[in-house]
């Protein structure tokens, strides 16, 4: 009877998943928009650690929040802090391609000289990217995340749930093992 028990509790933890579901999404979305508004507070020109940051979040988002099933407004939040995450890599690669030598900046062997780079008064290193290039790009993830992110979920809406569902997706359905060891 106890190894019977022991059983049920491996069925029980497969079937309620490996914890995604507990996932507060609005306090990671929170966190993530903090991170990437926080990218934008110090001036200068986009680099790679940008994109490694925006990189990460966009990870994380994935990660953590995808594969939840969302209505129609929380998909279009999902895909604004995608876009919104992806910012900071937009403007590293907008910086590249406006650069002198785009492929020393891209390696980081740039020389960065005030006389042909934009410089601060203060002789502090500016972006040579306008906002706009960068909104843009914003709207366009935003848009192309909400497209995937809806079809998507449209997608997973129509799967056939239950038992049968499960035994073709290659899952144990939830039972209960008749073993009596």
């Amino acid at each position: 009877m106890q190894s019977n028990k022991y059983k049920v509790g491996i069925l029980m933890s497969a079937a309620e998943g490996n914890g995604r579901e507990h996932t507060d999404i609005a306090a990671l979305s929170a966190g993530v928009v903090a991170v990437a508004v926080s990218l934008f507070v110090t001036p200068g020109e986009y680099s790679v650690m940008n994109f490694v940051f925006s990189f990460t979040l966009i990870v994380v988002i994935l990660a953590y929040v995808w594969s939840s099933a969302r209505w129609w407004l929380q998909s279009l939040a999902v895909a604004a802090t995608i876009g919104l995450a992806s910012m900071p890599s937009i403007g590293f690669m907008d910086e590249t391609v406006l650069s002198r030598s785009p492929l020393r900046f891209l390696v980081g062997a740039y020389d960065w000289n005030c006389n042909e780079d934009p410089c601060s008064a203060k002789g502090e290193h500016e972006s040579r990217v306008p906002n706009f290039h960068v909104a843009s790009g914003w709207l366009l993830v935003t848009v192309v995340m909400l497209a995937v992110d809806r079809s998507r979920q449209r997608k997973s809406r129509s799967k056939p749930k239950g038992p049968v569902a499960a035994q073709a997706d290659g899952q144990v359905p939830n039972a209960v093992s008749s073993s009596k060891d």
